[in-house]
């Protein structure tokens, strides 16, 4: 039961925190001009760094609403939750790697001025980033799936995080599709999920 609360709590805060990194992106990003950005950089190193942090502690809180999820509905699709946690183990960890490999290539690239090593650090920086974007909704859907299979939720719940992840899943694959809107139907989702999760006591036992 303590897990359901952390979890819920959790996916409700990632709000805050996701809404402050777009703040503070918008306010410490470096411009889009590698030179300008080394320079920019070079002069306060540390302002870019803090909306990088704030993804991390994103990703902790999704790895603890997903932990939640898993508790809940492991008894009745176990191998669905597991493959879940494995999604958002590896979206984790290539969040992780995106901040640290953007922090320390920074630091190597700037004294350089090196405007190559630059385009391609910030080319391995958004490779991870939208690897670990991918790799959440890959996550969120086979959560969508469990929810289906194990009626731990509304099965409203369950169809939507099904139906964002396969249209943010086809966005990646084909960009051409123009599709803006699978991110934030899936956050709607998990969203509603961690509101059930403090409302309700789940019978994990029986599920």
């Amino acid at each position: 039961m303590k897990l359901q609360k952390l979890g819920g709590i959790a996916i409700i805060v990632s709000i805050f925190v996701w809404f402050i990194a777009v703040l503070l992106y918008n306010r410490f990003g470096l411009p889009s001009d590698p030179v300008k950005a080394m320079e920019a950089y070079s002069v306060a190193p540390v302002y870019p760094h803090i909306p990088l942090l704030f993804i991390e502690v994103l990703y902790i809180l999704l790895m603890a609403f997903f932990l939640a999820l898993h508790e809940r509905m492991h008894a009745t699709a176990p191998y669905l939750t597991r493959i879940m946690l494995i999604a958002i183990s590896a979206a984790t960890a290539m969040g992780f790697m995106e901040v640290v490999i953007w922090i320390t290539g920074m630091q190597l690239i700037v004294p350089t001025r090196d405007v190559s090593a630059y385009r391609a650090l910030d080319a391995i920086f958004n490779g991870f980033y939208n690897a670990a974007g991918h790799a959440a909704m890959w996550a969120t859907l086979f959560a969508g799936w469990a929810i289906l299979k194990s009626r731990a939720f509304k099965p409203i719940l369950g169809w939507l995080s099904i139906a964002a992840s396969i249209l943010a899943i086809l966005k990646f694959i084909i960009p051409q599709l123009g599709l803006v809107y699978p991110f934030y139907i899936a956050y709607v989702a998990i969203i509603w999920m961690g509101i059930e999760m403090l409302r309700k006591k789940p019978n994990i036992d029986n599920q």
